[in-house]
């Protein structure tokens, strides 16, 4: 996972301060394990990147899927995620941090037997890179340090429930230390906490309602 590196270093900084406070490790409570980390220089400049334990689909993607095909989840499998959910957000808390950000869209299945097996295997799961040329519609050459390739972002076409699937709370670009709140917080409309409509104040807390809504959203598809 690669991005800019002041936010690479803003979520490498939490996941390090998180890692600091358990004995456990971060699996134990639930937060996506950093594995390793590197630079890269490119021709766009120097990339800070961040290497992830494996995880499938966000919930997100898995009640949209169950969605258009007319299945539900599991009241067991709310339930999981809604524990597990509540788990990771009181490490972060008792950390004195703030996850900022907490939506379905946050929130990844584990995927442990895929970890172990073959590129092959998992290519089976997630589909075959779709690559395509880039290329100007008038025709002129790529200025550079223009890449000249896309490539599709992995999608689970064949993703199979593992039977007890742990969660994993992702995406620490927008956490902060409780008394340290930004100005600002990345709020889609649907998601907006309440004091930050009514109050220009807002701390820690606007992950409880961030949660509060993610398993109320769970729960309109039981």
């Amino acid at each position: 996972m690669t991005a800019e590196s002041g936010d690479k270093s803003r979520e490498r900084f939490y996941l390090h301060t998180l890692s600091s406070s358990s004995q456990e490790g971060l699996a134990a409570h639930y937060i996506v394990q950093l594995l390793d980390e590197f630079t890269h220089d490119g021709p766009n400049g120097t990339h800070k990147c961040l290497v992830f334990e494996l995880l499938g689909p966000t919930v997100a993607y898995i009640v949209e899927d169950f969605y258009a095909n007319d299945e539900k989840l599991e009241p067991e499998t709310i339930l999981r995620i809604s524990e597990q959910l509540l788990q990771a957000t009181a490490f972060i808390h008792k950390a004195g941090l703030a996850h900022g950000d907490i939506s379905s869209r946050n929130i990844a299945f584990t995927c442990s037997n895929l970890s172990y097996c073959a590129d092959e295997e998992i290519l089976k799961v997630v589909g075959t890179p779709e690559v395509e040329e880039l290329a100007r519609i008038d025709g002129a050459p790529l200025r550079q340090g223009l890449r000249n390739q896309l490539v599709k972002a992995a999608d689970w076409i064949e993703w199979i429930d593992e039977d007890e699937e742990d969660i994993r709370l992702i995406d620490f670009g927008d956490t902060f230390t409780q008394g340290a709140e930004p100005e600002r917080i990345a709020q889609p409309g649907v998601l907006r906490v309440p004091e930050t409509i009514f109050t220009d104040r807002f701390d820690y807390r606007i992950d409880l309602w961030r949660v509060g809504f993610a398993v109320r959203i769970h729960e309109c598809y039981l």
